[in-house]
């Protein structure tokens, strides 16, 4: 029975997570809902999560009458969500220093084909230069001597 009562919880936990994500990604796509609409659900959705706990908290302390089993049912409850938290700050920061090695070698790539760029143009520069070099002497040996 407690089991039923903690997946009906999570169920609703989900669903609000879920709403909130599609409202973000709704927002971000310039579909944004009726802002009253989605108060009354929020509310609504949060006091029959609060509901939710009333009633397991009733149940266990009252119904069957164990008060201490409560407790350690919540410092539990509080210790994987705390643990959950932590994973998701730490899976966070993995994806984050991810993210900053790919844009680090995005960068080394960008600035290495700069260099080869700039040293492919100097290269034709020098060449360039030199073919009109030659060129000018040729065309200077002929103009003053004719040959």
């Amino acid at each position: 029975m407690l089991s039923k009562f903690f997946h009906g919880q999570q169920q609703l936990e989900d669903d609000y997570k879920q709403k909130q994500v599609e409202a973000k990604e709704a927002a971000k796509q310039g579909k944004a809902k009726n802002a009253t609409l989605q108060a009354i659900d929020n509310v609504l959705q949060i006091r029959q999560i609060r509901q939710y706990y009333a009633d397991l908290e009733h149940m266990v302390r009252y119904e069957l009458g164990m008060p201490d089993l409560w407790v350690e049912i919540k410092e539990e409850r509080d210790r994987l969500i705390e643990e959950q938290k932590e994973i998701e700050r730490l899976q966070r920061l993995a994806e984050r220093q991810v993210e900053l090695k790919r844009q680090e070698k995005l960068r080394r790539l960008k600035e290495s084909i700069h260099v080869y760029i700039a040293s492919f143009l100097g290269v034709i520069t020098v060449f360039v230069s030199l073919v009109l070099l030659m060129w000018l002497i040729t065309w200077e040996r002929q103009w003053r001597w004719g040959s």
